[in-house]
């Protein structure tokens, strides 16, 4: 009899973005070009006006290193800044998906936001191929969403959060699981965090970590490209609800069923006695926990998405000029590290909704540009 077959690593995406500025539009193959996005310049390494065909950048490198280790396959992905460039991802095939995009400004070089909710919105502004957005919001389907699922980012004190449609914008907000993953990637505990450190937002070389909430600012392609995460997120773990309901449904009937053919045994048989060693149920005791702890059916690679994450990233020290990429990429390393593996530790299947998620004031304002 043939042994099965080893359990599979779970697949890690991570995708950066292309330029979106600066690109020379004479060139109709100029949004491909990675210079000025550091998200994008990570997996490439070298300034290009396209993508080479290996992704051997700094974080590639620095990941791949650590694959065994924390044993899981990384993909790396360059997306062009474009609306609708998440649309071709397979986030279902993926455990685990980092987006990351550009998103700290001014002289904060050391500073990077993992973003916590998704807001239903579109800026007017043009794509790096001078085209508009499709719409203004992101879905018109949110009935397909519970309302754990949602929050609404309103004005606040005053200010105008609706993205200038006047009205409060929908936020779609990380699962249960990934909301509990957050809190885990904090501790100081976590993998990929410096040692003796005790700030759990702490990463190598003086960078921090740090959770922001969706805001009306940040309504460009990197929030479109959450959404589209998040929104593949919430279908995976319904899709395992279901499957983990479904295993159940049929280890009770099995039980049933099992129990039924003993009693019409012991009825042929003419008395209890008349068959040994069948109590009751038939020895299908561990059927339902059997079923509750597979995978939910969805191994193959159709649901398999526990958390879709985006990062928002500073530029590196131009101090350092190219040199600054690599002090970045180990701190952008390590918090895929503790992303990941906060992602994959298993929770109770049928858990839905939302978590608590501790949102980390920014010490400073921070807008995003991709």
């Amino acid at each position: 009899m043939a042994a099965p077959p080893p359990p599979r690593r779970a697949r890690v995406l991570i995708t950066g973005f292309m330029d979106w500025r600066n690109l020379g539009m004479d060139d109709p193959h100029a949004t491909w070009k990675s210079d000025e996005n550091p998200s994008g310049r990570l997996l490439v390494g070298a300034a290009c006006g396209a993508p080479p065909l290996a992704r051997d950048g700094p974080l590639p490198r620095l990941l791949r290193a650590r694959a065994g280790v924390l044993g899981v396959d990384f993909s790396f992905t360059c997306l062009p800044t474009l609306w609708r460039a998440a649309w071709g991802l397979d986030y279902g095939f993926f455990d685990v998906v980092v987006h990351l995009g550009l998103g700290v400004y001014g002289e904060n070089y050391t500073t990077l936001l993992v973003e916590s909710g998704a807001v239903n919105l579109r800026c007017p502004a043009a794509d790096a191929a001078g085209h508009k957005p499709p719409a203004l919001t992101l879905d018109g389907a949110l009935d397909r969403f519970s309302s754990a699922e949602l929050g609404v980012l309103g004005g606040g004190e005053g200010g105008d959060n609706s993205g200038g449609t006047g009205k409060d914008a929908t936020v779609l907000l990380p699962t249960a699981h990934q909301a509990a993953a957050l809190e885990r990637a904090f501790s100081s505990a976590a993998p990929g965090h410096p040692s003796g450190v005790a700030d759990g937002s702490a990463l190598p070389g003086g960078f921090v970590l740090e959770v922001a909430g969706a805001r009306a600012e940040n309504s460009y392609i990197c929030n479109e490209t959450h959404w589209r995460g998040l929104d593949a997120a919430h279908l995976s773990a319904a899709a395992r609800q279901a499957a983990v309901a479904s295993e159940a449904a049929a280890a009770v009937a099995a039980a049933v069923e099992a129990e039924e053919a003993v009693e019409v045994a012991v009825e042929r048989a003419g008395s209890p006695g008349g068959l040994r060693g069948t109590g009751g149920g038939g020895g299908t005791g561990n059927s339902t926990t059997d079923a509750g702890t597979g995978g939910g059916g969805c191994e193959d690679g159709t649901h398999a998405l526990r958390a879709a994450f985006f990062v928002h990233l500073p530029y590196p020290d131009p101090a350092l000029g190219d040199a600054g990429y690599g002090p970045l990429a180990a701190a952008v390393a390590a918090a895929v590290e503790r992303l990941v593996t906060a992602a994959l530790v298993t929770t109770p299947q049928g858990q839905g909704g939302r978590g608590a998620v501790a949102v980390r004031p920014a010490a400073q304002t921070y807008y995003s540009g991709n």
